[in-house]
């Protein structure tokens, strides 16, 4: 097998973990679980904050006027020991073994919830959770009880429950309350398609459910069985993505078996001898992908992985790999652009990975505001810091500015807000009545750093949709943005606020940032820049931001 960067290569897929001894305790962040549509994370303190659809709050809070799917942090509840997510069904398992529920679906109530719930208890005696959820809004819901028997409710369509099931025979089709599986169960993973892996305490490993792409690893292409059956030994944990499943044995070698398209289960660098190259279809028994592995996770179309020596690595469609700029398409494994990682998580299309600083990246697919960035886009194409909860900024009301505006003495309209007192301006807007003044200066987008780029004493270039105005604008929600901002090449900390898909930054934070007069005249309610003075800072307020220098001319050798 041929060694890269480390690793001996032959491919992984995962969503699971091997904790290292020699990791130490750490009082961040610990624990997170990817749904369909929102994730939770779990904190070392025991609290749990989601965001994405209904991840991050409860019912009650929609009478509120919270704009749902809410892309931001929010704490949902505290002492939490395991925690899940479905399609748009979450759960967490408290300390006192008892097990919650909230969002929408096949809460284990006895019930389908049509309408988002918050937070209520199911069942007593649980201290693990588990949920898959990738097709059709499926939800396949598992939970180890203080006995270890393995109980399980929803979807049945595969044989996920291990009952009797379509193409087998008449049998049970779903279920809204818990049913008992099995027993002497450690870890457990579902996936999308309705199979299940599960380890048992004497660490084998057992599978069941849906086989369409060859995924139980029975090594047969039956479509699916209700019968678990034992396919390995010496297992440390499992995890299974949409069609494909993996574990990781107990001295760090990764097995993988199931939908081989996308690179998913691709052979890289030189072949082990004998062995056969997969690029597309379906491998029913099961391959060793990886050794020296700490973590890994598998996606719709992409996987990721983390060496022994923390280092992030991708494969698969080019558009859930956190690396900007790459051609569209699908890759071969290759570096990621994140080191000491020392947890990565995927889920369809984004992914999320935990430092060894407990501080956590997440990238991919955004619709949704899965990514944590305070807004909902398509895509992030680059690794992006998450709010860990402290960072977490409740979504506020944004108010239309009254106030007329003079730009060096001549007024000029734009569409701002007041939020809290201050008022929040276009970046762009303001670039672009800067421009041609002494204080001009350029935006951009910094896609290797995913930030905004402002070059102080550039002349702007126009991206269209400058100054535009609503006809009657209308208070809104705003949604906190950690948008990172670089000012001749360097980081700074502007306020910025998404309002209406658009990012609003606080005009006296740019004015500190560029350095321009900003006057307020309460008498004729008339907000003035002035680009002929440097800012001055109001009395009581704190002291702009250090401004980097601009970059230094080349020298002419």
């Amino acid at each position: 097998m041929k060694k890269l960067f480390g690793i001996t290569l032959i491919m992984a897929v995962v969503a699971l973990s091997v904790t290292l001894a020699a990791v130490a305790a750490d009082v961040g962040v610990k624990d997170a679980a990817l749904g369909q549509y929102g994730m939770l994370v779990l904190k070392n303190d025991g609290s749990v904050w989601g965001w994405g659809s209904n991840a991050g709050y409860p019912k009650n809070l929609h009478a509120a006027g919270i704009i749902e799917p809410d892309p931001s942090p929010r704490k949902v509840m505290e002492d939490a020991i395991s925690i899940a997510a479905g399609s748009n069904a979450y759960f967490a398992a408290k300390s006192d073994n008892s097990l919650w529920a909230w969002g929408m679906g096949t809460l284990g109530n006895g019930k389908y919830t049509s309408d988002p719930a918050e937070p209520f208890e199911v069942m007593t005696g649980v201290k693990a959770v588990y949920a898959g959820s990738w097709v059709a809004g499926n939800n396949y819901v598992f939970v180890i009880r203080t006995d270890n028997s393995l109980w399980g409710w929803g979807s049945n369509e595969s044989g996920s429950l291990a009952a009797p099931f379509g193409f087998e025979a008449p049998g049970m089709t779903d279920s809204d309350k818990p049913v008992k599986i099995m027993d002497d169960v450690r870890h457990v993973a579902v996936g999308g398609l309705g199979h299940v892996l599960a380890v048992k305490t004497d660490d084998t490993l057992w599978t069941w459910g849906d086989n369409t792409y060859g995924q139980l690893g029975q090594g047969t292409d039956k479509p699916g069985s209700y019968t678990p059956k034992k396919i390995a030994d010496n297992v440390e944990t499992c995890a299974a993505g949409v069609a494909t499943s993996l574990f990781i044995t107990k001295n760090h070698k990764l097995y993988g078996f199931g939908d081989a398209s996308y690179h998913l289960l691709n052979q890289v660098g030189a072949p082990t001898p004998g062995a056969v190259e997969v690029i597309g279809g379906k491998w029913d028994t099961p391959r060793l992908l990886l050794e020296n592995v700490i973590s890994a996770g598998i996606g719709y179309m992409h996987g990721a992985a983390v060496d022994t020596q923390g280092q992030l690595y991708v494969w698969g469609d080019s558009e859930s790999l956190g690396i900007p700029n790459l051609q569209f398409g699908a890759y071969s494994v290759r570096k990621g652009t994140l080191t000491s990682v020392k947890k990565v998580f995927a889920h369809e299309n984004y992914s999320l990975a935990i430092m060894n600083d407990n501080s956590v990246y997440a990238w991919g697919d955004n619709s949704n505001g899965q990514v944590g960035t305070g807004t909902r886009s398509k895509n992030v194409a680059a690794p992006v810091k998450v709010g860990e909860g402290g960072d977490y900024h409740p979504p506020v009301a944004a108010v239309p500015t009254s106030s007329k505006v003079l730009v060096n003495g001549k007024p000029v309209t734009f569409e701002a807000y007041n939020i809290g007192g201050n008022n929040y301006f276009k970046l762009r807007d303001i670039a672009i009545v800067l421009s041609g003044t002494e204080k001009q200066f350029e935006v951009a987008w910094d896609g290797a750093n995913n930030a905004i780029s402002l070059t102080m004493g550039n002349h702007y270039t126009i991206a269209g949709g400058e100054l535009a105005v609503s006809a009657n604008p209308t208070s809104k929600t705003a949604a906190f943005t950690m948008s990172k901002i670089l000012l001749n090449g360097s980081e700074i900390k502007l306020t910025a606020y998404n309002i209406g898909g658009y990012n609003y930054f606080k005009l006296r934070d740019v004015a500190a940032a560029i350095d321009y007069g900003v006057t307020w005249d309460g008498a004729t309610n008339t907000i003035g820049i002035d680009t002929s003075t440097g800012y001055a800072v109001p009395s009581g307020t704190s002291t702009p931001p250090v401004i980097p220098p601009p970059p230094a001319s080349p020298q002419i050798q």
